[in-house]
């Protein structure tokens, strides 16, 4: 199947003076989708289905009340009318515009003229209006005695009403991981993914199950350096975590936002009916912006993104380099080139002396140092994207967070232009926020701790009004910082 991708999504008004979009499927087949997001309208093979479709374990998507009507690829043209899932007054004709078929089976009793157009020598013959992407199809056998059609028989499973899905206001979980991902089976995400698969569905209270819940792998065969806590202790970590970011952006800017589109369009290609159901979408760490960029140009409903230590500004590479090279200076006990690359910048000469003191201290002492620089003079990326569908963002970091303290996770008001919720996990490390699978974790508990109270979390940013009915049951966990405009989080064994 064609994807979406490469099939622009257009908007045209009906006859009757609707609104809808153009969703292009294949190169013949189309999707007019109502601003309330229900389907108008199917088009295949210059077969155009109209009306109020249903969903049904046995036929799919189906139409239930509407019309049928377009040109085969015999040339011959077809109009029906569909009522409660049964076709009726159904007319073809050839291609010079003469009647060759004329069904209505409301009046069983009345013998059905047909045309000479078909050999009157052949007692019977069959054909079949169908869609075959979208489970359309009715086919119908008409024996015929003299030129007249002595019955009609109906082929067509019976469509009961309802939903056009099994249930709309069923969320859908879809979950990128971040850059440490050892596969390199673009399909397979990291271990600690299938572990959050399995916490949504033991928290859902069997809401949530396995067909409920898909991946999208990123980062194949890339490892990062950090340490199983997601801490650095040295310069070479601190310059493991500016290396991350070039990484991280450069992957992100090739490659991320086209396997993104690809692993939703392939997921519901495979399940037609779950195209509109609701999304809460998860992006860890590196994934959260290729998730975000990646949903933008589709039209899935993803109704809330959820980042966990997910940076949300990026830097010019260049800037990255140059604390690098001062990183690495430090290190090899090089103060003048220190002092020329960060003069460069146009840093003082106290800011380089108070920052070469306190790189070679430690990491926790550099990342305020380095978060100034780029703060002061890098140039922040800006994002021309924004997802359609969504209604909100819920932005998740810890104070552990390598990357919280270099700065580019952190507080953002309205980010994209979508409602955000900002919520800091006291003690929290990068790797906390879901449940680990190295047996050399140095604080499972404290890991399984977070990672519990974040799987609640994700099942509850369903709307902000759910968001808000957790916040108040964990009143005893979470207050919201005015000044900052976050919510803050203690957990039991933070420390704090």
């Amino acid at each position: 199947m064609e994807s979406v991708l490469s099939n622009p999504v257009t908007q045209e008004i009906l006859p009757d003076g609707r609104v809808v979009d153009k969703i292009a499927l294949t190169s013949d087949a189309s999707m007019y989708i109502g601003q309330s997001g229900e389907i108008v309208s199917i088009e295949e093979g210059g077969i155009k289905s109209t009306g109020t479709f249903v969903w049904t374990e046995e036929s799919g998507i189906s139409l239930k009340n509407g019309t049928v009507e377009g040109n085969m690829e015999t040339g011959y043209s077809i109009k029906a009318d569909v009522d409660n899932g049964k076709t009726y007054n159904i007319e073809i004709k050839d291609k010079d515009g003469n009647q060759a078929v004329k069904i209505d089976p409301e009046r069983p009793g009345d013998n059905i003229k047909i045309n000479s157009v078909f050999n009157p020598a052949i007692s019977e013959f069959t054909f079949t209006i169908a869609n075959a992407l979208l489970y359309f199809a009715n086919s119908y056998t008409a024996k015929i005695n003299n030129d007249t059609v002595e019955s009609i028989t109906q082929k067509v499973n019976a469509i009961s009403a309802g939903s056009l899905f099994n249930d709309t206001n069923k969320f859908l979980y879809a979950l990128a991981n971040g850059i440490r991902n050892p596969s390199i089976d673009p399909n397979t995400p990291p271990a600690y993914i299938f572990n959050l698969e399995q916490d949504i569905q033991n928290h859902s209270n069997d809401t949530v199950s396995a067909v409920d819940i898909f991946p999208i792998a990123l980062y194949q065969g890339m490892v990062s350096s950090t340490t199983t806590n997601g801490a650095m202790d040295t310069v070479n970590g601190a310059i493991d975590a500016v290396k991350w970011l070039i990484e991280s952006q450069t992957v992100y800017s090739k490659s991320l936002v086209t396997k993104v589109q690809t692993d939703m369009t392939k997921y519901f290609a495979g399940h037609v009916a779950d195209w509109n159901r609701p999304v809460v979408g998860m992006g860890y760490s590196g994934g959260f912006i290729p998730l975000i960029e990646g949903v933008s140009s589709l039209m899935y409903n993803v109704k809330t993104i959820v980042g966990l230590g997910g940076p949300s500004a990026y830097l010019k590479s260049e800037t990255l380099q140059v604390i690098i090279t001062a990183l690495k200076a430090v290190s090899d006990g090089a103060l003048g080139t220190v002092q020329n690359v960060l003069k460069a910048l146009g840093c003082e000469d106290s800011f380089i002396g108070n920052f070469i003191s306190a790189a070679q201290v430690s990491s926790d002492a550099i990342y305020p140092f380095i978060k100034d620089i780029y703060q002061r003079y890098g140039s922040l990326e800006t994002f021309n994207f924004s997802p359609q569908k969504t209604d909100l963002i819920v932005n998740v970091w810890g104070t552990e967070d390598i990357f919280h303290k270099l700065g580019v996770v952190d507080a953002r008001t309205n980010f994209l232009g979508k409602t955000t919720y900002n919520i800091e996990i006291v003690g929290a490390g990068h790797t906390d926020y879901i449940r680990g699978t190295d047996p050399n974790n140095p604080n499972p508990v404290w890991n399984n701790t977070v990672a519990n109270f974040v799987t609640d979390l994700m099942l509850a940013s369903k709307d902000e009004n759910q968001l808000r009915q957790f916040f108040d049951r964990n009143a005893d966990k979470i207050y919201l910082d005015t000044a900052r405009g976050v919510y803050v989080v203690r957990l039991q064994g933070s420390g704090v």
